[in-house]
């Protein structure tokens, strides 16, 4: 293997930690055409297929630098990596398993293997496998703030406050911890805390990325201090550079709410009938983000007989495996399909996995507030399913989104006020639309009511799912089920009405939202 130049291997760095990945593909192919067989060379070229999110290709090129060199550690974690892009957790296992065998004292092998474990919900082993890697590198902060956002998941909000602020003190520039702690941190003065948050976020050298977390720790920690300008100040910039981070147009979600409509609007799909009866109802918490929908699953899987699977994105998945679009959302010859084949597929799928997801549960709710897109592939491929949509005050519901920092690269409308009106728009146009076309299917359920009449309401949720009233269900901040949602602190509190016209303190700043959603 010829060994690699020092300014040709920080060049490919160089290019790789900026996000640099086209031009890393480039530089990698030209350097292999220098250094044949170069397994270090290979692994950027991995990385930039990585990077590019083209995982199949990382993969074979990570398995190409093994071959070359069998001891690279590197190789194998990024291999690792690649298959849990794609799911494949049990071959990422693998790789990072015969990766040990190799450096048994390796802490990012055991970081990464916390990673998956976390992915695939096994909570206790990440955090065994979070700590081995701590135990091999004390100062391990990004270990440090992944034990912080399991603990906060299951609401063992002092040990993760614990593990945020250790992440900070070892890096005390962690954007990100700043952010996590934010959520759970409630400030009641400006205090040393908010202050080198606001010296980080004003430094020249900071990055971008980095003021994207500290601006919505600032935004949260003022809105804490009631200092409501300025908090919108820093919700804002947080908000504008996390919006110039991509490239995304409203468009792209309306033309995808037309398309379904209009071939819903098609007679040979209403006349669809599926006669499969499942001993699993799954029950579909659906609406905008943030309006509700964590809670409203908090209740229900309080109660015995239910299962909580949080957001689960199996039956979109599925949805589009068996009724593809095009790059213009248009779907492929669905109309000419044999309909009923496919909605009966795609409906059996379903249930089979969330029956293996929830050990056989009779009732299991799948909270994925986009599901509200998908209601009408819903009822006709599980004609038993329940289906709850969360409503709320609309500006509340819009403001409350644009607070948050969603690692999700499906929320793009959030991070600017307009598009995220227009999205809401979208969302009510859908809902009226599925409400017309399958009268009393879905049960709507208003986040004011069920915050002012707590057990009405809860009643008449649990009749709408064919289920008798638990107390256990008043109860449901005591439910320490995981929940790794942006509410997850909120719902291990009992019901308060704070929330409830909360956007009135940011009124002036707000009136872009109010003016394009017409109120």
């Amino acid at each position: 293997m010829n060994k690699i130049k020092k300014k040709d291997l920080e060049n490919m760095i160089f290019l790789h930690n900026q996000k640099k990945f086209v031009e890393l593909q480039k530089l990698s192919k030209i350097l292999l055409k220098l250094y044949p067989a170069n397994s270090v060379t290979l692994i950027f070229l991995g990385l930039s297929f990585y990077g590019l999110k083209n995982y199949l290709k990382s993969i074979k090129i990570f398995n190409q630098a093994i071959d070359i060199n069998p001891h690279n550690i590197d190789a194998y974690i990024n291999l690792g990596n690649a298959y849990s892009h794609i799911r494949d957790y049990q071959n990422a296992k693998n790789c990072l398993i015969k990766a040990l065998t190799i450096s048994p004292k390796n802490y990012k092998i055991f970081y990464n293997l916390g990673i998956i474990y976390e992915k695939t919900k096994q909570l206790t082993e990440a955090i065994s496998y979070y700590r081995k890697a701590i135990l091999y590198n004390t100062n391990y902060a990004i270990a440090y703030n992944n034990l912080g956002n399991i603990f906060q998941s299951q609401g063992q909000i002092k040990e993760a406050k614990k593990n945020f602020k250790k992440a900070i003190n070892i890096d005390p520039s962690y954007a990100e911890a700043y952010r996590h702690l934010g959520r759970i941190e409630k400030y009641k003065t400006y205090n040393s805390q908010i202050k080198i948050m606001e010296n980080i976020f004003f430094d020249t050298k900071t990055p971008d990325r980095k003021k994207i977390h500290i601006g919505f720790a600032l935004g949260e920690a003022f809105s804490n201090i009631k200092k409501y300008h300025k908090s919108f100040y820093y919700f804002k910039s947080a908000n504008d550079s996390r919006r110039r981070e991509f490239s995304y147009s409203i468009n792209e979600d309306l033309n995808l709410s037309k398309e379904i409509r209009r071939c819903f609007k098609n007679n040979k799909l209403k006349n669809i009938t599926i006669n499969h009866k499942y001993k699993t109802t799954p029950i579909f918490v659906v609406g905008m983000l943030r309006s509700g929908t964590t809670l409203v699953e908090q209740i229900l899987s309080s109660h015995s007989k239910i299962f909580g699977a949080g957001e689960i994105t199996n039956f979109i998945e599925l949805t589009e495996k068996y009724f593809p679009q095009d790059q213009d959302k248009k779907f492929k010859n669905l109309l000419n399909m044999n309909l009923t084949e496919k909605f009966s597929a795609l409906g059996i799928k379903y249930i089979n996995f969330i029956k293996k997801l929830s050990n056989n549960s009779l009732f299991v709710t799948d909270k994925l507030p986009l599901n509200f897109m998908w209601i009408g592939f819903i009822i006709l491929s599980i004609p038993n399913a329940k289906i709850i949509n969360c409503v709320r005050n609309p500006i509340d519901n819009c403001f409350s989104i644009y607070k948050n920092y969603f690692v999700q690269d499906g929320n793009k409308y959030s991070y600017n006020l307009n598009e995220l009106a227009q999205f809401y728009k979208i969302y009510k146009d859908m809902m009226k639309f599925w409400h017309s076309l399958f009268p009393n299917y879905i049960y709507d359920i208003s986040y004011e009511s069920l915050v002012k009449n707590q057990k009405l309401e809860t009643k008449n949720l649990l009749s709408k799912c064919n289920l008798n009233f638990e107390e256990s269900c008043l109860k449901f901040y005591e439910n320490n089920r995981e929940i790794d949602t942006a509410s997850s602190y909120q719902v291990r509190q009992p019901i308060y009405k704070n929330s409830i016209d909360y956007w009135k303190n940011y009124k002036k700043d707000l009136l872009p939202l109010i003016k394009e959603l017409n109120l």
